[in-house]
């Protein structure tokens, strides 16, 4: 009897617990990741076992929760960790962790080619946005900081744009650009975008070798 009422109270807590997505995103999802992480993880916990949607879902809330937040192993630890079932069932989860690989990798430019042709359940593809957002901020960074000229065509592969795309893209942050060069100049980030977007002082743990399969 008391397994049962173990299991009873497993149910009640699942029904009363929300799914990060109960509800269509709301507001800045980067404002918002730790109560996505939160709830996802309480969710998961409550529901184990389960194969259905919702727990899809939410493992897809997770895994892009963790991508915004540059955690890649964790993201990596999400994905190892979903049922076989569940991924079988939801293909949807080894696009996003398609996604989570090409940058565990360094492989912008197939980050970026990915991201382009995803198909995801409409509840996701908000994330998706900002991921993508996340990260050409990141390379427009890294490119400002580390290159006095690059090519244009290199410059367009690293923020996942076409060539005439990228040439708007450097010309609209005041940088210097012709037909083949584009000539960087460091950007200083506004306090808000600092706190959105971490700094990337802590890019030697993508040099990790890590399994990613």
């Amino acid at each position: 009897e008391k397994m049962m009422m173990g299991d009873k109270d497993v149910k009640t807590r699942s029904a009363c617990l929300s799914s990060p997505l109960s509800a269509a995103p709301r507001g800045n999802i980067l404002e918002n990741l730790e109560t996505y992480v939160k709830q996802a993880r309480e969710y998961e916990l409550a529901v184990t076992g389960d194969t259905n949607e919702s727990l899809a879902l939410n493992y897809g809330v997770l895994m892009f929760a963790y991508l915004l937040q540059d955690e890649l192993q964790l993201c990596h630890m999400v994905w190892r960790r979903i049922p076989a079932k569940v991924k079988k069932n939801q293909p949807f989860l080894e696009t996003i962790w398609t996604l989570g690989k090409n940058l565990l990798q360094k492989n912008r430019n197939n980050f970026f080619i990915h991201a382009k042709t995803a198909k995801l359940p409409d509840r996701l593809t908000q994330f998706l946005q900002y991921l993508v957002i996340h990260v050409r901020k990141k390379m427009n960074a890294f490119v400002a900081t580390s290159y006095k000229s690059i090519t244009l065509k290199e410059y367009a592969k690293l923020v996942g744009f076409g060539v005439e795309e990228a040439t708007k893209e450097a010309v609209g942050k005041g940088w210097r650009c012709d037909e083949t060069w584009v000539y960087p100049k460091e950007i200083v980030a506004k306090a808000t975008e600092a706190e959105i977007l971490p700094e990337l002082d802590d890019l030697s743990k993508f040099m990790m070798v890590l399994e990613t399969k």
